[in-house]
């Protein structure tokens, strides 16, 4: 009788065991499902935020192509671009544009130190920092080996430097010492695709707040937000006229950056392209930078 219960129970331990080991791996398969289901969304939710990204990349070359840059107003279905200034505007809820005329930043192969200095300094970097930065950067981009005191540069940084044009900015991240935030400031104010010309009037607030002083600068930045903005206006508040190397006019060398921020999807393309909508030589669209 003993043997015999001692059997059920050894068969109830069995069934349990079984019962225990089946809900594990049942959870286990489960856990599994909500995660391939995950990942399958995850991609199905870049995939689409890529296909709007895209769409919204062709309306805007078009509106480019198609829309005059000296009216506010656009044609039906094309997309209203704010500014050309690099200060960036939403064309929907998770969709940010940014667009930057390139005769409305410095260019780079031609480095301005004094310019920089300002703009650095304006940005909350140390007056002598400021002036180590545009040193290390005037060493890097000129076609010597020797320093603005006559000293070696390859002493200096420890290596060759460039000594010679950039072909592409973020070469400047190999200058030994300088830090991505500095970087970061000197990117978004400065260009290799130089136009010919300055805009002054298309620089970023950035560049603005750096050459100009601060009750200058308030007064365009606030012009700017309420959109009562055009070059004449920008001349009577900064006293720039136009020269020989000053034109207030666009330029056809356009970068402009799309982010579409949603959820989990965090997709990031920028562009830089030089339109020729009346050539009969060149395509209306060259891209000179693709990223993304």
């Amino acid at each position: 009788m003993n043997l015999h219960y001692s059997e059920r129970g050894v068969a109830l331990i069995q069934v349990l065991l079984l019962t225990a080991i089946l809900s594990v791996l049942v959870l286990y398969f489960t856990q599994t499902s909500r995660q391939q289901v995950a990942v399958a969304q995850y991609f199905n939710d870049n995939t689409d935020a890529f296909i709007e990204l895209t769409n919204l990349k062709n309306r805007l070359l078009f509106s480019l192509l198609t829309d005059s840059r000296a009216s506010d107003s656009a044609k039906p279905n094309n997309i209203i671009i704010k500014n050309f200034y690099g200060e960036p505007f939403f064309i929907d809820d998770h969709i940010q544009v940014t667009v930057q005329d390139q005769a409305g930043l410095l260019p780079i192969h031609f480095l301005n130190k004094n310019q920089l200095v300002n703009m650095l300094s304006s940005l909350g970097i140390q007056l002598q920092r400021s002036i180590q930065i545009s040193e290390m950067l005037g060493n890097w981009l000129d076609f010597d080996n020797e320093t603005s005191n006559y000293s070696s540069e390859t002493e200096l940084f420890g290596y060759k430097a460039r000594d010679g044009y950039v072909h592409d900015l973020s070469d400047l991240l190999h200058i030994e010492g300088l830090l991505p935030e500095e970087y970061d400031m000197i990117r978004r104010a400065y260009t290799i695709h130089y136009p010919g010309f300055f805009n002054l009037a298309l620089a970023p607030n950035s560049l603005i707040k750096g050459l100009f002083p601060e009750s200058q600068f308030l007064q365009v930045k606030s012009m700017r937000d309420s959109a009562a903005f055009d070059s004449k206006v920008f001349s009577r508040v900064t006293g720039v006229v136009e020269s020989e190397e000053m034109f207030f006019a666009p330029s056809n060398l356009i970068e402009f950056e799309l982010k579409y921020i949603g959820g989990d999807v965090n997709l990031h393309q920028k562009w830089v392209v030089s339109l020729e909508p009346y050539s009969d030589f060149r395509p209306p669209i060259n891209y000179l930078e693709n990223r993304g």
